[in-house]
């Protein structure tokens, strides 16, 4: 099968991992802090450095795991819906980044819309550059950061908490790294959004739109793919709570033993980080060999994104 690009280098920076009982709207009603310790969540990451120190950091690191020197990248993509909140993203502090890690030659775009789905369309993007010959390496980097106001970290309706971080990767031609992209689906649906305007704990209407978005994004993607869902050897998903990931892959078609949930309790939810972080550490503690299939499923309020990729190391 053709393959889209190569993902190298993949590095993250966190916050500090703090007791979720360190929040404040979980700190002041301990039947909610319960329940959500009962979902599995334990710890998050708070930082305070800006969140272009956070990219920064994280960016240095892929460079160096990719052994890439900062002239070989063509462009840079500044993914985050942080400018939703606290920090609003300027031409300054992403050129700041582009000076700071050595990437005086990459041209700087940045994407937000797909909120937790940024990642994945980070990756289409970039493996589209790639795939084109406009650029042999492309820098995707997702920075998150939660708000300051009180009950900023809380993820609505009651799913989990937001923590700060930072994570990237590099996008390079097909077999040049640990990981090849093999598809990537996605779809959004605008009628989502004027339903999370009212949506509370157990909103069945938009419940039941999400499971229907994953459940056609993901048969979407294993038909591209001509797989069957026996091929695949892991499942990720975002971080928001145990039984939601639990949910989301079976939704997906997958049985839950597939999944990975060992960040849950670790960092809560990274934002569009989370599948990043949790495929590098898949990796790093020994769960993949050479030719294993991942899926990658995220979802947002209105946008829903999934992709596969081979383990090539």
């Amino acid at each position: 099968m053709e393959r889209l690009g190569a993902i190298l280098g993949i590095a993250s920076e966190l916050g500090e991992l703090k007791p979720i009982d360190a929040i404040d709207f979980l700190s002041a009603d301990p039947e909610a802090l319960e329940l959500y310790r009962l979902a599995g969540l334990e710890r998050y990451a708070e930082s305070d450095l800006r969140s272009v120190d956070l990219a920064i950091a994280s960016a240095r690191r892929t460079l160096e795991l990719a052994g890439v020197e900062g002239s070989a990248v063509d462009y840079l993509l500044y993914l985050g819906e942080s400018h939703e909140r606290d920090e609003v993203v300027n031409a300054d502090e992403v050129n700041e980044l582009l000076r700071a890690t050595g990437l005086t030659a990459a041209y700087p775009i940045g994407l937000a819309l797909s909120q937790c789905a940024n990642l994945v369309t980070g990756l289409r993007v970039a493996s589209a550059l790639v795939g084109s010959g406009a650029a042999r390496h492309v820098m995707v980097v997702s920075v998150d950061k939660a708000p300051r106001r009180p009950g900023g970290r809380r993820m609505r309706p009651e799913m989990s908490v937001r923590s700060d971080s930072a994570v990237s990767c590099l996008v390079a031609r097909p077999g040049t790294g640990a990981f090849d992209i093999l598809g990537i689906v996605q779809e959004n649906a605008p009628e989502q959004r004027e339903l999370a305007e009212v949506a509370r704990p157990g909103n069945l209407q938009m419940e039941m739109g999400k499971f229907r978005n994953i459940r056609t994004v993901a048969k979407r993607l294993l038909a591209e793919l001509d797989l069957e869902p026996a091929r695949i050897r892991r499942v990720i998903t975002n971080n928001y709570n145990r039984e939601i990931a639990r949910t989301f892959v079976s939704l997906s078609g997958f049985p839950h033993a597939l999944g990975f949930y060992a960040n849950i309790p670790r960092l809560a939810h990274a934002v569009a980080g989370d599948l990043l972080i949790n495929l590098n550490d898949l990796a790093d503690s020994g769960g993949l060999t050479a030719g294993d299939l991942v899926f990658l499923l995220t979802d947002s309020i209105s946008s829903t994104s999934a992709f596969c990729v081979e383990a090539t190391a």
